[in-house]
């Protein structure tokens, strides 16, 4: 009698940035220079927008969003292609900033726009906004969800897990 074995797991990372996760089997991200960083670290790099992943149906097992939703500013579109790409029993793993209090924030955009850099689409994402979204593109409500502090410098974090 043959054994059933389970293919091994692909994991995507949206905004993979220079440094993509350990597990990383292939990387997504706008900046071509983190995309390159990405290859010569090992993970295969895709330079490409989330709205319209070079994937195609239900080819991947997880997806990691480490950081990157608050700077989408179309979130549903980008919800619905994850989806879309994922397996019927894979998930999404969403860690982000909380958003912040209105004053800080716009001290934020304020040095931000000093500077000269883009000011950031989103305060931070709000857990019940992000499952409200992750819930109308198809996923079940978050599996397990956390929160801390990455570092006394930023926003606290929540990351949540959906099926």
């Amino acid at each position: 009698m043959g054994t059933r074995v389970r293919p091994a797991r692909r994991l995507l990372e949206l905004g993979c940035g220079p440094e993509p996760a350990r597990d990383t089997c292939i990387g997504i991200d706008l900046d071509e220079n983190a995309a390159r960083a990405a290859a010569a670290a090992g993970v295969p790099c895709v330079v490409a927008d989330a709205r319209r992943l070079p994937l195609a149906d239900r080819t991947v097992d997880e997806v990691l969003a480490r950081g990157v939703f608050h700077h989408i500013p179309n979130l549903p579109v980008v919800l619905a292609e994850v989806r879309r790409v994922l397996r019927p029993d894979g998930f999404l793993i969403a860690v982000d900033a909380l958003p912040m209090q209105a004053e800080q924030y716009l001290e934020m955009s304020r040095q931000l726009t000093e500077r000269g850099l883009s000011i950031e689409p989103r305060n931070g994402v709000d857990p019940d906004e992000l499952t409200a979204l992750a819930t109308a593109a198809g996923f079940l409500p978050p599996q397990w969800s956390d929160s801390g502090d990455w570092t006394h410098a930023t926003p606290p974090y929540v990351c949540l897990l959906y099926t």
